[in-house]
């Protein structure tokens, strides 16, 4: 195991993660915090997928110490790591969620048929911010368009829909779409992106052995198809709690 001294001040909140597996190392790091005199005050273990992170304010200003080991208590040559230690910062985050743990890209591609739209959920993290938020899109298949860029404060899902005209051409593509922070003390939330988690390695009640972070999504325009389902407006605004019967149109 190693130990390392640091200086924390009161009231301060610090975010505190191992890099280990996501770098490709061997070791499953997990980590505790202690007082000087080695009484334990805090740890996590698997809490950023296999490696660890945890947020944690001092008691008081002063010294302490952190003890990372092997989960398992074994070591090798390659068990490598990086610890980092910092102010916990604000920072949006999303992603699509995979429904079905068996089919983990499901859903996670947007195909828009030439004159039609296509939707997928995001769910989008607002890491020690509440905030609205707005949507960038670096760039979009040719020919398409985002119907909406803005999230509630309230929202932490919300649906990502594209358009494409009559005349967008067939093609496919990896396009990249950003989050920014809106409101007072925007200025001082980390800006983010959509990004998509594909898993290569699950092995049942192991979880997730070997996955890749992605800060792109693939998207393309494909051929007309001979339906589109349109939703008219609702008349008047849906209460909270509230059901309100829509006109749903289905063309073929």
């Amino acid at each position: 195991m190693d130990w390392f001294r640091f200086h924390a001040e009161a009231n301060v909140e610090y975010q505190i993660q191992i890099w280990a597996r996501r770098l490709r190392s061997r070791l499953d790091a997990t980590f505790s915090i202690h007082q000087p005199d080695g009484a334990y005050l805090a740890g996590n273990d698997d809490q950023d997928g296999p490696d660890s992170l945890l947020n944690w304010k001092a008691p008081a200003a002063g010294d302490y110490l952190i003890q990372i080991r092997d989960q398992l208590r074994r070591g090798a040559s390659d068990a490598a790591y990086r610890l980092e230690i910092q102010t916990r910062p604000q920072q949006l985050r999303a992603a699509i969620p995979a429904p079905d743990p068996n089919a983990p890209q499901a859903n996670k591609t947007l195909s828009v048929p030439q004159g039609n739209r296509s939707a997928t959920l995001v769910q989008i993290t607002r890491d020690n911010a509440g905030c609205p938020v707005v949507l960038n899109a670096e760039s979009l298949p040719a020919g398409t368009k985002m119907l909406w860029a803005h999230v509630a404060k309230s929202m932490t899902t919300f649906p990502l829909v594209l358009e494409a005209d009559d005349a967008a051409p067939v093609a496919g593509g990896l396009h990249r779409i950003n989050l920014q922070a809106e409101g007072e003390n925007s200025a001082n939330i980390r800006a983010g992106w959509i990004e998509d988690v594909i898993d290569h390695v699950q092995i049942q009640n192991q979880g997730i052995l070997l996955s890749t972070r992605v800060d792109r999504l693939a998207m393309a325009v494909t051929q007309k198809v001979p339906w589109q389902v349109n939703l008219a407006p609702p008349p008047a605004p849906l209460v909270q709690q509230g059901v309100q019967t829509v006109q749903v149109t289905a063309l073929r």
